[in-house]
């Protein structure tokens, strides 16, 4: 594999190289097919994929509890044994929401302390497994609403000190630890500081159509955000995107070929397909699952694993706290609300 670290660290050649090949590059993106459906399921967990090219990483969300809460429930404490210990990923990527911040009411020392809770019962155990842990922003722990600006200068403050700065393959960190780009292997991964429902800015729409134009080089693209573009929990159903920005984000993602979108918030796993975009919708790790939409009662809490050998994702499953693994055909197949319709995975 050709990397383009090259192309994101040198911004003269990058913006040259985009005037060179732009309409080149749209017409070959536009002409592509969506990537392929996510597969179903295991039955059961399965061993770590092989051979020189395989990946295995786990996707992690809300692990929070009460407000100002410097532990982590059994779930949580569940999760990263088995994941150190059974799962043994390359890596662990956020959908957001490490601390439970976002209150007015919690002083800088209260943060700090979340933080290092946060390093005890999660950073620190992966680290010690060589498990990298990617931190992706949430509403709890880095709100883009201007009430939250001390909260966001703390999460700047522990994730740039040497120490906390994962050790990842990054491509584009100017704006680390609140967007950015790292690569492993044959994979290209885009974390995403969506927190809020306002309109998303046009600088991040320019940054991430930048990404996704060098990542071409990659056979794999994946995101991940903490607000979701559709609906899927009850009681969340309006904390999503815009309606602009969900169909904007979809279509961006799908012309160049972003093999699943991972979003936490909700607190209730689905995995669906909107028009060409795999789309993974969490559970929390940690405390609250909620009911998706339609259905009466929360699962329980979880994580999702994404495993790739050779040239298509051969795994991509959720794992329950008590260590069986989700079956997806129990999803609804279309999840509804109002004008909004998200069929399931396979739909």
């Amino acid at each position: 594999m050709t990397k383009t670290v090259d192309l994101f660290t040198t911004p003269l050649l990058f913006s040259l190289t985009l005037m060179a090949t732009g309409l080149i590059a749209c017409a070959e993106i536009n002409d592509r097919e969506p990537p392929p459906r996510l597969p179903a399921n295991p039955d059961t967990v399965p061993p770590r994929p092989s051979g020189e090219s395989a990946i295995r990483f786990v996707v992690l969300a809300d692990m929070n509890s009460a407000y100002g809460s410097t532990t982590y429930n059994r779930h949580v404490h569940k999760a990263i044994e088995m994941i150190r210990e059974e799962l043994q990923p390359d890596f662990v990527f956020s959908a957001g929401d490490m601390i439970a911040g976002q209150h007015r009411d919690l002083s800088d020392e209260n943060i700090r302390a979340m933080w290092e809770g946060f390093n005890r019962a999660i950073y620190n155990p992966l680290r010690e497994s060589g498990i990298p842990f990617a931190p992706v922003t949430g509403n709890h722990d880095a709100s883009g609403y201007p009430a939250f600006e001390r909260e966001r200068v703390l999460y700047r403050e522990h994730w740039t000190q040497p120490e906390q700065v994962p050790a990842l393959d990054y491509l584009n960190d100017d704006q680390y630890p609140f967007h950015y780009t790292f690569a492993f292997g044959d994979a290209f991964f885009m974390a995403l500081d969506i927190t809020t429902m306002d309109p998303m800015d046009e600088a991040l729409w320019q940054w991430m159509e930048e990404q996704l134009v060098a990542a071409e080089a990659f056979s794999f693209r994946f995101a991940a955000s903490h607000i979701p573009p559709y609906p899927i929990s009850i009681g969340r159903e309006s904390q999503v995107l815009r309606p602009a920005d969900a169909e904007r984000l979809r279509e961006l993602f799908v012309r160049h070929g972003v093999d699943a979108y991972f979003t936490g918030h909700h607190h209730a796993y689905f995995k669906g397909r909107k028009e060409g975009l795999n789309l993974v919708s969490l559970n929390c790790a940690g405390s609250g699952p909620r009911p998706l939409i339609g259905i009466e009662a929360p699962q329980l809490q979880s994580f999702f694993v994404v495993d790739i050998a050779g040239d298509r994702i051969t795994q991509a499953f959720t794992i329950n706290s008590d260590g069986t693994v989700f079956s997806d055909r129990t999803l609804p197949e279309y999840l509804e609300h109002e004008d909004v319709v998200l069929p399931r995975f396979d739909r």
